[in-house]
C-alpha cells in the first residue's frame, strides 16, 4: 500500500465518473423523452434511425483503440507535427465515412422495412453527422488525459448532458420526435467545442500552442461540411 499512488489514481480517475455517467445520459435521454412525450411507437421509428446512424460508432471506437497509444507516444516525444498530420488524416477519413450510414441506412429501410419506418430516413444523416463530432471530442479528450486534466472532461460532458435534456424537452414538445436527432447533433457539436476550449486552456498552461496539436481551420471546415451534407440529405 502506497498512499501517494492511491491519491494520484483517485485524483485522476474520480472526476471521470461524472463524465461517463453524463455520456450514458447523453446517449439515452432522447429515447426516454420521446417515449414520454410522443409515445413508444415514435421511439421505435427513432431507434431505427439512431441505430443505423450510429453504425459509425463501431469504426470510431475501434479506431480510437488503435490510435490512442500512438497519440500518447507522439505527445510524450513532443512530435507535434506528426500528431497534427496524423489526426488531420483521421478527421478527413471520419468526415467521409459519416456519409456511408446515410446512404446504406436509407437503402436498408426502403428495401427491408415496413412503410411505417420510412419516417426514420430523414434522421439518419443528422444522427450520423454526430459520429464525426464524437470522434473529434474523443481525440481532444485523449489529449486532455495525457495532461491529466480529467476535471475538464467531466465539466464538458455534464454540461452537454444538461443541454441535451433541455433541448429535447423543448424541441420534442414543439416539433415532435424528429427534433431529437437535431438536438443530438447540437450537443455533440457543443461537446467538441467545449473540449477544444479546455484543451487550448490546458496547452496554454503547459506552454504548448494548441495549434501544434489541432488544425482548427481544417476541423471547422470539415465540421461545417458534415453538417451541411447531413441537413441536405435529410431533405431529400
Amino acid at each position: 500500500y502506497r498512499p501517494e499512488i492511491w491519491r494520484y489514481a483517485a485524483g485522476l480517475a474520480l472526476p471521470l465518473i461524472p463524465h461517463f455517467l453524463a455520456t450514458v445520459l447523453l446517449t439515452n435521454t432522447d429515447r426516454i423523452m420521446i417515449g414520454r412525450i410522443c409515445g413508444q411507437e415514435k421511439v421505435a421509428i427513432y431507434a431505427v434511425a439512431a441505430n443505423l446512424g450510429t453504425i459509425m460508432q463501431i469504426i470510431v471506437n475501434s479506431t480510437n483503440a488503435a490510435v490512442n497509444p500512438w497519440i500518447y507516444r507522439t505527445m510524450e516525444r513532443r512530435n507535434h507535427g506528426a500528431l497534427r498530420k496524423g489526426t488531420n488524416l483521421l478527421y478527413g477519413m471520419m468526415a467521409l465515412l459519416t456519409m456511408a450510414p446515410t446512404l446504406l441506412g436509407t437503402l436498408y429501410i426502403r428495401w427491408f422495412m415496413k412503410a411505417s419506418y420510412q419516417a426514420a430516413i430523414p434522421m439518419i444523416g443528422i444522427i450520423a453527422a454526430s459520429s464525426f463530432f464524437i470522434y473529434l471530442y474523443t481525440i481532444f479528450f485523449v489529449m486532455e488525459l495525457y495532461y491529466e486534466k480529467t476535471v475538464y472532461s467531466s465539466i464538458a460532458s455534464v454540461a452537454a448532458a444538461a443541454l441535451n435534456v433541455a433541448l429535447n424537452y423543448i424541441g420534442i414538445s414543439l416539433f415532435g420526435y424528429v427534433a431529437a436527432a437535431y438536438t443530438t447533433l447540437i450537443c455533440y457539436v457543443f461537446l467538441s467545442a467545449a473540449h477544444y476550449l479546455f484543451l487550448r486552456k490546458t496547452c496554454a498552461a503547459k506552454g504548448t500552442p494548441v495549434s501544434e496539436l489541432v488544425n482548427l481551420k481544417l476541423v471547422l471546415g470539415l465540421g461545417i461540411a458534415v453538417i451541411a451534407i447531413a441537413i441536405a440529405t435529410s431533405r431529400l
